[in-house]
C-alpha cells in the first residue's frame, strides 16, 4: 500500500510515490518525488473492533484522489481497498 503506511493512537500515516515539480521558482514546496499524507483523529472518534482499518481506509481513499488529481494515480500504487493487515 503506498511505500508506507502506519497506523497509531492518534492517527495514521501514508507515503506514496508522487514525483510533482514546484510551480515556480519561489515555491514554498520544492520538487518532490513522494507525498506524506496524514490523517489525525482520537481514539474516541472512532469506534468499533476496526478502528486501524478505518483509519486506513479514509487516508487512503483521500490519498488516491490526491494522486489522482496530480497526474500520478500509477506511480502511487494505492489499492482501491485496503488489505487485512
Amino acid at each position: 500500500m503506498g511505500l508506507y503506511a502506519k497506523v497509531g493512537r492518534d492517527g495514521a500515516d501514508l507515503f506514496f510515490q508522487c514525483a510533482t515539480g514546484a510551480g515556480s521558482k519561489g515555491a514554498y514546496i520544492g520538487d518532490t518525488k513522494y507525498v506524506k499524507a496524514e490523517l489525525y483523529s482520537t481514539g474516541s472518534q472512532l469506534r468499533g473492533n476496526s478502528v486501524d482499518k478505518d483509519r486506513m481506509v479514509i487516508l487512503n481513499s483521500i490519498s488516491r484522489k490526491v494522486a489522482e488529481e496530480a497526474g500520478c494515480a500509477s506511480e502511487a500504487d494505492l489499492p482501491t481497498a485496503v488489505p487485512d493487515a
